[in-house]
């Protein structure tokens, strides 16, 4: 459910962001994961309407946001996340990040504390795996195939890409299937340099520096984040809080999407309470 956009310059990159504004509502800024877009956060928008003042940006190479020029790191992402926010200026706001966005979500929350006033992170890449592993590895057929779907979705009619959406989604929502097809047809695969041992990389770290109230969302059927990892971020953090979804992989909200939401929104409800 997006109302409206605009768009943000920052270091010769245009960001489009799409916005679903509620008058008098906080704020709650939504940062998609690689290979997503600002259109995958659709069904949570549409549920959320009314309840928040929704800003989705689309990382660059990702959706309408310009595609990659020279070099691209997850500080790249942490500092066109800011420059959104400072253009929109409307104070301290509530994030949720999914994937990458919320190690950006992460980073961005230790870095400009006067930005964030909460941090939801939905199975952020921290782990331990060496940078090879964490990429997949040249030889890691799951990364190649993906790979090689990214580079051939453009050529796809959209009824293959939604069969290709569908067959790859099994459990998901009808509503999720078009836009995570859609967008992977609008990724700049440049931004693939992001898994190369980037993401993630000194994680504990950035969790260390996060002071604002923070709810660490996993799940127990494939995300990244381990019982382990959940544990070590939550000493690390004395704010956070973490909740782990049954039967949710690293992509949370879409395969539990009831319980997920409840969970958020539980927890945004208490930030407003304090």
């Amino acid at each position: 459910m997006i109302g409206t956009e605009l768009h943000v310059t920052r270091d010769g990159a245009r960001l489009r962001v799409a916005l679903s504004p509620s008058a008098g509502r906080p704020t709650l800024v939504l940062l998609h994961g690689i290979t997503d877009g600002a259109a995958t956060w659709g069904r949570v928008a549409e549920r959320l309407a009314g309840r928040y003042s929704l800003v989705m940006p689309d990382a660059r190479g990702h959706g309408g946001s310009s595609r990659i020029t020279g070099t691209i790191d997850i500080a790249t992402l942490v500092d066109d996340a800011a420059a959104v926010l400072d253009h929109i200026a409307t104070g301290p706001v509530l994030l949720w990040g999914h994937s990458m966005g919320a190690e950006t979500a992460a980073r961005l929350a230790g870095a400009r504390p006067d930005l964030v006033r909460a941090a939801v992170l939905e199975d952020p890449p921290f782990h331990d795996a060496p940078p090879a592993e964490s990429a997949g590895g040249d030889d890691d057929p799951h990364l190649a195939a993906f790979v090689e779907l990214l580079h051939s979705v453009g050529d796809m009619t959209p009824e293959q890409r939604m069969a290709m959406a569908r067959g790859s989604n099994p459990g998901w929502h009808d509503d999720e299937l078009v836009p995570w097809a859609d967008t992977k047809a609008d990724f700049d695969t440049a931004a693939l340099t992001l898994l190369d041992g980037g993401l993630g990389r000194d994680w504990r770290a950035a969790v260390a520096a996060i002071a604002c109230p923070t709810l660490l969302v996993t799940g127990d059927a494939g995300a990244i984040v381990t019982p382990e990892v959940a544990a070590e971020a939550a000493a690390l953090a004395p704010t956070a809080r973490v909740v782990r979804i049954d039967g949710a992989g690293h992509s949370v909200h879409r395969d539990r999407f009831d319980a997920t939401v409840a969970a958020v929104t539980s927890f945004l409800r208490d930030v407003a309470a304090d």
